[in-house]
């Protein structure tokens, strides 16, 4: 990841003062998402072709409140290089998922959560 990734919070300013998902769509490739509620969230979220951090903002306990049919959290590679970690949630009912959508290098690194 780049070494001057940002640091955007949601719920936070625009552009991530409406959906989780306008968020993980706003961020930058290489950018940090952190996520400031304990929830429940009852979203379901693509994390598609660019590297990203998805974790907890400190003091929070993200929950995700999926279906048992429902990905919660998913994350697709590229032609390009992508690395995307998902770090410290928590899904009930659902599934967090990751996919090579090209030919690019694709790192996920799952790491701290609860499924």
């Amino acid at each position: 990841m780049p070494a001057a990734a940002s640091a955007l919070t949601w719920p936070g300013p625009a552009p991530c003062n409406t959906t989780l998902q306008d968020c993980i769509e706003s961020a930058a490739d290489g950018d940090i998402l952190e996520v400031a509620t304990d929830g429940p969230i009852a979203e379901s979220v693509e994390i598609f072709a660019k590297s990203l951090t998805l974790r907890p903002a400190a003091g929070f306990t993200p929950v995700f409140e999926g279906m048992p049919s429902l990905d919660a959290i998913e994350a697709f590679g590229a032609d390009t290089p992508v690395t995307v970690r998902i770090e410290g949630m928590t899904v009930r009912g659902g599934l967090i998922r990751v996919y090579q959508g090209g030919s690019g290098l694709f790192q996920a690194i799952i790491d701290n959560n609860v499924v």
